[in-house]
């Protein structure tokens, strides 16, 4: 049994899902901690692409494609979800960038992604770790099997990753985490291939580094945090090695309006209330107006507008999803005056915030 063998089976067993019926015609999901709920990611349409998010600091993901059946494994430090599907059909994401960084690492097979105007081939062995400014689009071979580790900056940043070879010069992993620390105005990714002297070993080594990675985060014994951390420092060691690894790295800047406009969208997504046009001139150093005018460019709709669809969906999905009175929902959406605040519920919803609670939260 080799190593992507090894890998997979470890799920199969864990979730209870005999090996031998892969193959077969069967759909099946299964989620540990009876978690029926469990988030795997968020997102949102934004002109012409979707942004992708999640709650937790981290998340990987394993995608197994074999022909018309996939199977995917969702997990974090909490939970994790398997999914078995037959006759899997679409094997290409839509046009999407991420409000997290990005590592993907082809196990076996080949995927092919389009990064913004480009086009790349990644082979088993082949990795890329991206920033959250990178648009693009997966395009899975019928067999191939990927995996992705995402993450937000505070979980990078407990990993204490700047590494340096033995001349104290920064690598070029490195280099990356540090001038992304920040949110920044670049496209910027890294393409790691396998140097051919070492890419039999080296893979071997790095695949069982993954399947101890995954038998941690599925078991969750005692200690599992420290050790799934190690685990991840010492894959990225792999990666920036010179003796192991060679590497390439992109980067360019975003035109200033688009820059601005996703500036303006991240802060938004990340303050779901009502936000002036004062207050958003002040946290970008950009004129009120010009932001409204670039912001309408790129969506097609004013920003006033998308401020309130905003705030009202955020209410939707508190009165929903959450045990908060309606007058701590109303003041967390920063409404000073409570009238306002159900007429324009009323006139998003048709009902009342109350009624709208019992009525569509009972048929959920």
């Amino acid at each position: 049994m080799n190593k992507k063998q090894q890998i997979l089976k470890i799920i199969y067993d864990y979730f209870s899902f005999p090996v031998s019926s892969v193959n077969e015609n069967v759909s099946f999901s299964s989620v540990d901690q009876q978690d029926a709920n469990f988030p795997i990611y968020t997102s949102e349409t934004i002109d012409s692409y979707q942004i992708y998010d999640f709650n937790s600091p981290f998340k990987l993901s394993l995608i197994d494609h074999r022909g018309d059946f996939a199977s995917y494994l969702f997990t974090d430090m909490v939970t994790s979800i398997f999914s078995n599907n037959p006759k899997n059909e679409h094997t290409s994401s839509q046009l999407h960038k991420h409000n997290f960084f990005e590592l993907v690492y082809v196990i076996d097979g080949q995927i092919d992604f389009r990064i913004e105007d480009t086009h790349r081939r990644y082979h088993a062995g082949d990795a890329c770790i991206i920033n959250p400014n990178v648009k693009h689009v997966e395009i899975r071979n019928s067999h191939c099997t990927v995996l992705y580790l995402n993450f937000k900056p505070e979980f990078y940043k407990n990993l204490n990753l700047y590494f340096q070879e033995n001349n104290d010069q920064p690598t070029e992993l490195s280099d990356f985490f540090k001038r992304n620390e920040h949110s920044t105005q670049r496209i910027d990714y890294i393409d790691f291939s396998p140097v051919p002297s070492a890419i039999r070993d080296h893979s071997q080594e790095s695949l069982q580094v993954l399947f101890h990675l995954i038998e941690e985060l599925l078991f969750k014994r005692a200690g599992y945090q420290d050790i799934v951390t190690g685990y991840i420092k010492r894959l990225f060691s792999f990666l920036q090695a010179p003796s192991t690894y060679s590497c390439s790295n992109t980067q360019f800047q975003i035109l200033e309006s688009h820059s601005l406009f996703e500036r303006t969208l991240s802060y938004l997504y990340n303050n779901k209330r009502k936000v002036s046009r004062d207050e958003l001139a002040e946290e970008l150093h950009y004129n009120g107006n010009y932001i409204s005018q670039v912001f309408q460019k790129h969506t097609g709709q004013t920003l006033a507008s998308y401020i309130r669809n905003n705030y009202l969906n955020e209410a939707s999905n508190l009165l929903l999803n959450t045990t908060m009175s309606i007058t701590d929902i109303i003041k967390k959406l920063g409404f000073e005056n409570r009238t306002a605040f159900y007429n324009q519920f009323k006139n998003k919803f048709g009902m009342t915030p109350q009624i709208y609670r019992d009525s569509v939260g009972k048929k959920r």
